[in-house]
């Protein structure tokens, strides 16, 4: 019997689902009518495929995907149910894997005959890594191996082990000893000939910085690198690590609660922001914090940094831009902030509770922690919903609560 888990907020859906997918069919169905509550099924209920519906409350469909395939590792076999199919579905497609689609409406010979087609090939796949782990050709292998090994002298029985070791070295081991050396020549090469440089930094010398310079100016230490866009009295665009847009597009996917299309530049991501009209004031709202908790990140760990003055690339040119001309007071009240917002979350295992109050002045994202305030999840549990952008959310959690609309 096909264990389905069906994850729809439409009652409509549930119906049709408990029509088509019956006992009698072979098929055990549990439904849930929001990605919270189908992470709570998936807890006690392990099943062969699920059923997802995309926009949903509390946590819509990229959401539930992201958490049960980074966090809890499940590779279960998701079929998506939207009606924004060849957009929506190919995005997943591209950002998970073991994922199909079908479009709203469909014929109930379609969504069972595409259910049946993933639950194949689900069992498919593992009967051929049974086959690969299992052939009676590898017990032949096997068998000859151990018979060898048998009547080998013991100095060709360690030739063989460290032949497998260095083997295992080099494919293993090797090419990502080889990418942090390549990396940590470059910031060192980077620092030697570099005109402008340091080994400790302040949020006065960044100002200066920035204010005097264009070009590219990196944060380095043994565990980390950091870099800024900077042009006269503007960050451009900060970033961690190799990937100069991963980190700000998951922010605005988080706080956008919406499935956003991958970018390949800065102003790809702004207008898509726009046109799902959030305004510019909301918009450098988030990007102003994104950038202070990088600035805060250089300034309480050890870093070298040096100044590259070359020009910005223009993918990385685009409204988002931060004058810096207040970043000095801007900080400090970050920082407070920050500092007031520990002293209410001081335990990660406080329940925030919303307040019955009209909430119609929060933006989405307040919205959205909102609903998850329920007094069951503690803060830990809830700011886990949000990958990279824990402080962000933890922040909001706070500021609601000193605002009124939830209480701990």
């Amino acid at each position: 019997m096909s264990k389905i888990l069906a994850i729809d907020d439409s009652p409509t859906m549930h119906r049709l689902f408990k029509m088509i997918f019956t006992e009698e069919n072979g098929y055990q169905l549990e439904s849930a009518y929001n990605g919270e509550e189908g992470l709570e099924i998936l807890k006690s209920f392990n099943p062969d495929i699920i059923l997802l519906d995309f926009i949903m409350p509390k946590l819509n469909g990229f959401q539930f995907a992201k958490l049960i395939r980074n966090e809890m590792n499940k590779d279960t076999p998701i079929l998506l149910i939207t009606s924004r199919a060849e957009d929506v579905g190919t995005r997943f497609q591209e950002r998970f894997t073991n994922i199909d689609f079908i479009a709203k409406p469909f014929q109930a010979d379609d969504l069972v005959n595409k259910v049946e087609e993933m639950l194949n090939t689900k069992a498919g796949n593992t009967a051929e890594k049974s086959a690969d782990y299992f052939s009676s050709s590898d017990y032949e292998s096997l068998q000859a191996e151990e018979s060898s090994v048998s009547v080998l002298p013991i100095n060709k029985l360690q030739d063989n082990v460290m032949t497998k070791i260095i083997k295992q070295v080099e494919d293993g081991v090797l090419p990502s000893l080889r990418a942090l050396i390549e990396k940590t020549l470059k910031f060192e090469t980077g620092y030697m000939i570099s005109d402008v440089k340091g080994t400790e930094i302040t949020l006065e010398k960044l100002k200066e910085l920035i204010d005097k310079f264009e070009g590219v100016l990196t944060f380095f230490n043994n565990e980390r690198d950091i870099h800024f866009y900077i042009q006269h009295g503007f960050i451009i665009h900060a970033w961690i690590g190799d990937n100069k847009f991963h980190d700000v597009y998951e922010l605005f996917q988080d706080i956008c609660n919406t499935c956003l299309m991958e970018v390949e530049t800065l102003s790809e991501l702004y207008e898509q922001l726009r046109n799902l009209n959030f305004d510019d004031s909301y918009i450098q709202k988030y990007y102003e914090s994104y950038l202070l908790s990088i600035i805060e990140q250089i300034l309480e760990e050890d870093f070298r940094y040096y100044l590259d003055e070359v020009d910005i690339p223009e993918t990385c040119h685009s409204r988002f831009k931060y004058d810096v001309s207040n970043l000095i007071p801007s900080y400090h009240v970050f920082k407070e902030e920050k500092i007031e917002i520990n002293k209410i979350i001081f335990d990660d295992n406080l329940k925030p509770k919303k307040v019955d109050t009209n909430i119609s002045s929060l933006s989405r994202f307040e919205k959205k922690i909102y609903e998850l305030c329920d007094g069951n999840k503690n803060v830990g549990k809830i700011v886990k919903y949000f990958g990279n952008n824990k402080q962000i959310a933890k922040n909001t959690i706070g500021a609601l609560v000193l605002t009124g609309f939830l209480e701990i």
